[in-house]
């Protein structure tokens, strides 16, 4: 019986999708702690029989992310300044993904014209308000396909999109793929 030596690295990658923080694209080797190596082995697949198997899968991945990012060097973190009015407006986008906002009404909510909130808003954010929001909706739908059993359909709907057809059009256009081999690929193999 051949014995395998223990692991001496372990890589984890992940995107942190805030309004206001963000961490630096790059790798960073954290120190490994009691709490991030009792960590490790339980994020392993489980058997999906189990009831609470997706579940505490998730949990336990969650935790080892939350554990990763509170190791993170203080020079990694840059934190996003956005004015005011745009971050009124992500923040009502954000809270409100599965309602379509006109251009005009965002601007209202700010208190600016269209035409300068629109160049405001792809200055600060780096999009264009509707590509924004479309990007927030498509990481929306790619958690509920890969951590939830909802059918399309319902996924399609909760994300604000009129039918399956304009989701999964969308979705392949974001993610190279379309929904149902997103979550294919995305589920652990039994």
């Amino acid at each position: 019986m051949e014995r395998r030596k223990a692991a001496t690295q372990f890589y984890l990658h992940f995107t942190v999708d805030s309004l206001q923080n963000s961490f630096k694209p790059g790798v960073y080797f954290l120190p490994a702690s009691r709490e991030l190596v009792a960590l490790i082995p339980v994020c392993k697949p489980a058997d999906r029989a189990a009831p609470d198997a997706t579940l505490r899968n998730t949990l336990n991945a969650k935790r080892l992310c939350y554990e990763c990012l509170c190791g993170m060097p203080p020079s990694s973190l840059t934190v996003a300044r956005y004015s005011s009015r745009i971050a009124c407006a992500m923040e009502t986008m954000t809270a409100n993904l599965k309602r379509p906002f006109s251009n005009e009404a965002l601007a209202q909510t700010a208190g600016m014209s269209v035409n300068a909130f629109i160049r405001l808003f792809e200055q600060e954010a780096g999009a264009p308000p509707q590509k924004w929001t479309m990007e927030r909706r498509i990481n929306q739908a790619s958690l509920m396909l890969s951590h939830g059993d909802k059918s399309i359909d319902e996924i399609a709907e909760l994300t604000g999109f009129c039918d399956r057809a304009h989701f999964s059009r969308v979705f392949s256009s974001f993610k190279q793929c379309g929904p149902s081999a997103y979550r294919k690929r995305s589920l652990p193999q039994r």
